[in-house]
């Protein structure tokens, strides 16, 4: 997951960061990782193409008051290598069918 996040970041200007930018390691990544895995209303999805990660989505929640649970932030990547084969499709369909 580390290695495609900076991957992806590298192969376009159109994600919110430059590898440059990152201000996690692997370790800390795998805790946000876990900690998405045990949340009820965040999620993080990986498409895997013969065992490379080929793209991951994610939502994250904005906040954990009341009058914010509705709201989310989204985000979606796929390696270069992998455009325009319908997984950043796969990946936004899946996020939709999750219904945290």
């Amino acid at each position: 997951m580390f290695d495609n996040f900076n991957l992806t970041h590298s192969e376009t200007d159109n994600l919110l960061t430059y590898p440059h930018e990152n201000s996690f390691d692997a370790s800390e990544e795998g805790a946000l990782l876990r900690k998405k895995s045990e949340s009820g209303n965040e999620a993080e999805i990986i498409a895997e193409v013969e065992g490379v990660i080929a793209g991951t989505a994610g939502i994250e929640a904005v906040g954990a008051k009341y009058k914010v649970r509705h709201r989310a932030e989204f985000g979606i990547s796929v390696a270069k290598e992998y455009w325009g084969l319908g997984i950043g499709r796969a990946l936004l369909n899946a996020c939709i069918e999750l219904e945290l």
